[in-house]
């Protein structure tokens, strides 16, 4: 399998404390283990403290650690994970190709997106973007919404000026830097990296999140049927710990900040400054991702239309009757 373990990563080391809001639950009669697929990104920064707050209650996390989101699909399909994070547009990906065996659950977060533009360049509007190099990774979650949203504008995506960069983030602030490019779409922390090191900036007059087709979500939290029906008290302790987490963080800037440092290993200035970008809690629903798959369907990325197909695979209710408790 592709990550790394941690059987009880950030534990007791994480110097700040996230109490579950709601009264306590009982601890399950025998211990559960789940083995979950995080990344280190700042919209899941939540999970920085679960492990110490879940082992009370007699459930051990087990985290795998993948760079992009696209592994932690490739795990979950696999069998390898009980709950992992992924790309909404994953979902419906999993489904063309055949994999009815993971459900998505519930989103972590959203935020606007803009393109990071190289200083001295002009972008304020999107007939400036197009007369930019711009990098962008293509097929990933931030592709498909810049398409989302250039086609919902009327644009062709060959009236831009695209650059594929693969790999990591890093890879685009090297090209930015190098002048290689003159913007790039990415995701945090990759966005942040130009502002702080002067040579880059938001364009703040372009956002492309917003795009009905794809919406703001920035991942979706999934499990495996059969941890659903093997593990379902621990599930909705997860759940129930995760949402209480998320809630205290999204109402204390400053504690979020803190959170995202110790998980994603960024200084206090860039943890600040992303903490201010990003709103915890997710905005995906199922409409969304039926709305996700057809239009990804549209531009080729699914080879097969299972728009009728998602609704049965995203059960808010769970996640309603976890928090419940």
């Amino acid at each position: 399998m592709i990550g790394r373990r941690h059987a009880l990563l950030g534990a007791a080391s994480v110097p700040f404390a996230v109490s579950m809001a709601r009264a306590a639950p009982a601890p399950l009669a025998t211990p559960v283990e789940l083995a979950v697929g995080v990344a280190k990104v700042a919209h899941l920064a939540p999970f920085a403290t679960l492990v110490q707050d879940l082992a009370q209650l007699g459930v051990k996390l087990n985290y795998s650690e993948f760079v992009r989101f696209a592994d932690s699909r490739t795990a979950m399909a696999s069998g390898s994970l009980d709950v992992a994070v992924m790309a909404s547009g994953d979902l419906p990906l999993l489904l063309s190709q055949g994999v009815t065996s993971v459900v998505g659950l519930m989103g972590v977060g959203s935020s606007k997106k803009h393109p990071i533009v190289r200083t001295g360049a002009k972008c304020d509007s999107w007939d400036d973007l197009k007369k930019l190099r711009l990098g962008v990774p293509p097929g990933s979650a931030v592709w498909y919404q810049f398409v989302a949203k250039i086609q919902e504008l009327g644009f062709r995506y060959d009236q831009f000026q695209t650059v594929n960069i693969q790999g990591a983030g890093s890879n685009f602030v090297q090209a930015l830097q190098r002048g290689d490019v003159d913007a790039f779409i990415q995701a945090e922390p990759t966005e942040t990296m130009p502002e702080m090191g002067g040579f880059g900036a938001p364009a703040q007059a372009v956002d492309y999140s917003d795009a009905r087709a794809t919406g703001q979500e920035l991942g979706l939290v999934t499990a495996s049927k059969s941890a659903l029906s093997g593990k379902t008290e621990a599930l909705k302790l997860f759940i129930g710990a995760y949402k209480a987490a998320e809630k205290k963080l999204a109402a204390d800037q400053a504690l979020y900040a803190t959170a995202i440092q110790h998980w994603c290993g960024l200084d206090a200035a860039m943890s600040t400054r992303i903490a201010a970008k990003i709103k915890l809690g997710g905005v995906v629903d199922s409409n969304q991702l039926v709305r996700l798959a057809t239009f990804l369907k549209a531009v080729g990325i699914l080879q097969k239309d299972v728009a009728a197909m998602v609704p049965a695979y995203f059960d808010a209710a769970f996640v309603q009757s976890a928090i419940a408790g």
